[in-house]
């Protein structure tokens, strides 16, 4: 069976379609240097295959300091929003 790869990608916030908020729930930007964006990249990458699961530290370093490169994290209440990926 062929690999398929398929990207997201939005260019224009006019792309969002806003949703009913939950109180608990927000988005926030994650600075470039938080540790949260290697571990959950990590953890839910490592079942789906993800290439950036064997990345050196260098290799993220590079990613995270492109000035083009945003990460955003879905918290519950004080943390991270975490699935369960088992």
């Amino acid at each position: 069976m062929p690999e398929v790869v398929t990207y997201l990608e939005m260019t224009s916030s006019d792309e969002l379609n806003a949703a009913p908020s939950i109180p608990e729930v927000s988005l926030e930007r994650a600075h470039a240097g938080s540790p949260l964006i290697r571990e959950l990249t990590e953890r839910v990458g490592r079942p789906c295959g993800w290439r950036t699961v064997s990345w050196s530290d260098q290799k993220w370093a590079e990613f995270l300091a492109n000035p083009d490169v945003q990460a955003w994290l879905i918290t519950h209440e004080d943390g991270p929003a975490l699935a369960d990926t088992r």
